[in-house]
């Protein structure tokens, strides 16, 4: 064996090597492995945390500036990334151990070497990480619930009649992975009944574990030992609850997937941050009716082509997606659909009216000639990438109902229309003189639908997900050794809001102290100061907002607070949640992230420097995939060349970042990208990206764009730079607590991660655009 092919489990495994059920979780973890295998993995575990006693002297080593560093009377010299490696290694074992000399050595030599093959390290723009982590933004990719590592007897009945038994794995009210006790041939996607016989002993009268069905998604073997992967295919209320109780119940003996919890989080808040800063308009349609527009969804960013479509009182995406267009557009048996629309207005005793075709339509009446150039005259011309897929809604897995939702409208749309302003002007002109203009009349827009209907708000201001109360009480904040009075505005078990008496200048993720000095004294049981909380957020008027954080801290504010507002219930006001107004955005939410087909990237400062942390590009079909997958070996990681290379990092990204003194969400900069893209000996690569600057004329770009197709895959982007707020961890407020409980070190992991976020990059591919623009 390799241990190296075990680091994931043998990380998990540090984590939790002082919880009391140890072994369970080791066997868990490492199911299906050799008992010689697991020998190996527990002795490396031990081996890993033994104290180490050697020094860490980095002042030969290291590039950079090193400096005296102590800890527990040991000194060491280490640079500034050897003692963030340091201090995140402590955290996890504990004490200074062979397993934190060791990961900081080596994370030393992996950066020193990365430094040394460029030349040109001290600069910003070879300091940058090429390579980003690839995520997915996706409803339809995300994991539908939490697992648990639970073994328990099933047996498995085949679509052939054949019955074997099995084990469990690990179980979520989504699916299943399953042992199987002997291997079996099994060809296909096929539907598998499932009878959970070790769970009916122990639940002899439960009416839920009848015989469930599950789909078979996926199979692997590991040491001669079968693995199946199920997912749940019923929609049993009762069973799916039984399942969802027995998780709650057991989930600290058991032990839940915490990997889960953090990645949902992650996901979470970023597709908050894309949805709510995209400049795109989703659009639901029903193909099958009449009138196909259901609704569009706004956000901040996306108001002017909402606001471009609205005039004399009327709703013009109803006659832009009419059904003679829809039907055309969508009844083929393409999910995915990809066109230019192309649209203009006039004016004519003081009506304003609007004129629309898609590529398609321009063509099958032999007007596209006319039509571009006779609107890109006018200052009301646009150019559109249009995108179109089926689609069906998945409601949440919340047993909770919310009549408020119009689940019959969610439940009908067919098809999602996301539309991006890419307007341009033609590369060539042509005379129109003499041509008949009354025959672009069969273009304009008839039969709108009065006000400014069916416009759906993406967010609402609300997104509390803890029941908080409001409740004033004095406390005292502890930072840099300095007491600073203030009062309890509200307070929930793991989170408070106070405001302080004076202004305090503190970062977000410092860590602080409370002291609950008046609730102290209605309390002999609870000690209530010395308590640890995170900030959070802010807002003005000295405001702040604290999450626990310690274990410690949140077992005494979950019991004492609950306690309190139990036998105090007329001193406490429950906060509104407003529920019904999150539900709907979550559903919202889940169409327009469906309703997306370009590319995301996120910019974390780090050092002075700004690198691109995360992607996301989430089809497998899409263009862009391919692109920024061309020089990455890794196939959870893109590279980022095609945006950066050619000094775009400094000229798209650094420059606009930097020189942003705005607190607002806003657009920085937007421009074209052409990107050549070689291919070379060895399945090899070479990238070349170009700006509108980079070429003297339009006649050198065009020459140069005609070569490059000729001879190179080639590609259009639009690309633009959002700046981003600080994050507000309240969105992910439920996710963080389910962390809390198992792994707070992965709690405050989290925050620092995205605590520095501060930009959003979206690319598009208007490859097929330009070209069908560029054509005479």
């Amino acid at each position: 064996m390799h241990l190296k092919n075990y680091q994931s489990q043998i990380q998990e495994l540090l984590l939790v090597r002082s919880d009391p059920y140890y072994n369970d979780l080791f066997d868990k973890i490492l199911s299906g492995e050799s008992a010689s295998d697991k020998f190996l993995i527990k002795m490396e575990i031990t081996r890993l945390s033994k104290p180490c006693q050697r020094i860490i002297d980095l002042r030969d080593k290291s590039l950079l500036e090193c400096k005296p560093f102590t800890y527990k009377n040991t000194l060491h010299y280490l640079d500034e990334h050897a003692k963030d490696d340091f201090e995140k290694c402590i955290d996890i074992y504990k004490e200074y151990t062979i397993g934190v000399f060791e990961y900081v050595s080596k994370e030393h030599l992996r950066r020193k070497k990365q430094l040394q093959n460029d030349k040109s390290a001290q600069t910003a723009s070879t300091s940058i990480n090429q390579q980003c982590e690839l995520i997915s933004l996706s409803e339809t990719n995300k994991r539908a619930a939490p697992r648990m590592f639970f073994v328990s007897d099933i047996e498995l009945e085949f679509e052939d009649g054949t019955k074997t038994e099995a084990q469990t794995t690990n179980i979520s009210i989504s699916g299943l992975r399953v042992k199987l006790k002997d291997p079996i041939k099994i060809s296909g996607k096929q539907i598998i009944n499932v009878s959970f016989t070790g769970l009916k002993k122990e639940y002899i009268d439960s009416e839920a574990l009848g015989l469930a069905h599950y789909t078979l998604v996926g199979q692997n073997t590991l040491e001669d030992i079968q693995y199946l992967y199920l997912n749940y295919n019923d929609n049993d209320r009762t069973f799916i609850k039984f399942i969802q109780d027995f998780i709650r119940a057991n989930q600290h003996k058991y032990k839940i997937d915490v990997s889960y919890y953090y990645q949902l989080a992650k996901n979470k808040l970023l597709t908050h941050y894309y949805l709510t800063n995209s400049n795109k308009v989703v659009i639901a349609l029903n193909v099958k009716s009449s009138t196909p527009y259901l609704f569009s969804i706004e956000n901040k960013h996306n108001k002017k082509i909402i606001e471009y479509w609205q005039s004399n009182n009327e709703n013009n995406f109803y006659s832009l997606f009419n059904e003679s267009r829809s039907i055309a557009l969508l009844s083929t048996n393409k999910d995915n659909i990809d066109t230019t629309l192309y649209s203009f207005t006039y004016q004519n005793n003081g009506t304003r009216y609007y004129l629309s075709a898609t590529e398609e339509e321009l063509i099958a009446k032999n007007m596209k000639g006319l039509f571009i150039h006779y609107g890109c005259r006018k200052e009301s011309w646009r150019v559109y990438k249009l995108t179109a897929r089926k689609y069906q809604h998945r409601h949440n897995e919340d047993l909770t109902t919310n009549e408020s939702v119009d689940n019959n409208q969610l439940d009908s749309i067919t098809h999602l229309i996301t539309l991006e302003d890419i307007t341009q002007r033609p590369r060539f002109s042509e005379n129109i003189s003499g041509q008949d203009l009354n025959a672009l009349n069969r273009f304009v827009h008839h039969d709108n639908v009065l006000g400014n209907s069916n416009i759906r708000q993406l967010m609402p201001e609300e997104r509390r997900q803890e029941a908080r109360y409001q409740y004033r009480s004095n406390v005292s904040l502890i930072f840099a050794d300095k007491s600073y009075p203030g009062e309890i505005l509200d307070l929930s078990s793991s989170g408070l809001k106070i405001k302080l008496q004076t202004a305090v200048n503190i970062k977000l993720g410092t860590e602080l102290i409370i002291n609950l000095q008046d609730l102290q004294k209605v309390s002999q049981k609870f000690m209530l100061s010395d308590l640890h909380y995170t900030l959070i957020n802010f807002d003005s008027n000295n405001v702040l907002h604290l999450h626990v954080a310690d274990t410690k801290t949140h077992q005494i504010t979950n019991t004492f607070f609950a306690l309190l507002i139990k036998h105090n219930p007329n001193h406490f006001k429950k906060l509104p949640t407003q529920n019904s107004p999150t539900a709907l955005s979550n559903d919202l939410s889940q169409i327009k992230g469906s309703g997306h087909l370009s590319a995301a990237f996120f910019v974390k400062k780090e050092k002075h420097l700004f690198n691109i942390k995360y992607a996301a590009l989430d089809n497998t079909d899409n263009p862009l995939k391919s692109l920024f997958s061309k020089l990455s070996q890794n196939k959870n990681e893109i590279n980022t060349t095609p945006i950066i290379n050619n000094s775009l990092y400094r000229r798209l990204i650094a420059t606009p970042l930097n020189a942003n003194k705005t607190n607002e969400e806003e657009t920085l900069m937007e421009s074209i990208i052409y990107v050549v893209a070689t291919p070379k000996r060895a399945h090899k690569w070479q990238i070349k990206s170009y700006l509108d600057e980079d070429f003297s004329s339009l006649k050198e770009r065009d020459d140069f764009i005609q070569y490059s197709k000729e001879r190179s895959q080639f590609y259009v982007l639009h690309y633009r730079l959002i700046n981003i707020n600080r994050p507000d961890f309240s969105i992910i407020q439920q996710e963080l607590n389910a962390i809390s409980r198992f792994a707070l070190h992965l709690t405050n992991k989290l925050q620092e991660d995205l605590q520095t976020l501060c930009g959003l990059i979206e690319i598009t591919d208007c490859t097929q655009a330009f070209k069908q623009l560029s054509q005479e």
